[in-house]
């Protein structure tokens, strides 16, 4: 896995369902250049389509590490149709449209770089959110995040 330059952060997002739709999953983890996890995040949007909750992790991801003061970010998902979506001018399904606009909007505020993860970098991703979820998220807790470890807002 390729390394952000010094000021950049990582953002390793992805999310998935159990169907079309189904329960639905997105976090992801936030990175310095040395690849220290910085915060990790996850929550559950409910029943939702797996495109939707990718959708779900770069708003969020991009969100959270905006709050955290950070400009410069480069992002990392495990779909490139969400890639491309971000990147063009079209808004894709009704079903994540208010998504795509919520991520411009954010990613206006800051410099930022999107490239897709691949099989092998995911599987890497799934084992380190695992295992640095638990004391990342309790990091994150402040007033907008009433009860992170549940993932709920």
């Amino acid at each position: 896995m390729e390394l952000p330059a010094v000021g950049w952060i990582n953002l390793n997002l992805d999310g998935a369902s159990k169907g079309k739709p189904g329960e639905a999953g997105a976090g992801g983890l936030l990175c310095d250049h040395i690849d220290i996890v910085l915060a990790a995040f996850y929550e559950f949007p409910g029943f939702r389509t797996n495109l939707y909750a990718k959708f779900m992790a770069v708003f969020r991801g991009s969100e959270i590490s905006i709050e955290l003061g950070h400009c410069r970010m480069w992002i990392e998902v495990a779909a490139s149709l969400v890639i491309s979506i971000v990147n063009s001018d079209a808004w894709g399904n009704w079903q994540y449209q208010d998504l795509v606009v919520r991520i411009r909007s954010a990613l206006l505020k800051v410099e930022f770089k999107l490239k897709v993860t691949f099989r092998e970098e995911q599987q890497k991703q799934s084992v380190l959110l695992r295992l640095t979820a638990g004391d990342a998220i309790c990091r994150l807790r402040s007033s907008n995040y009433s009860d992170a470890t549940t993932g709920s807002a």
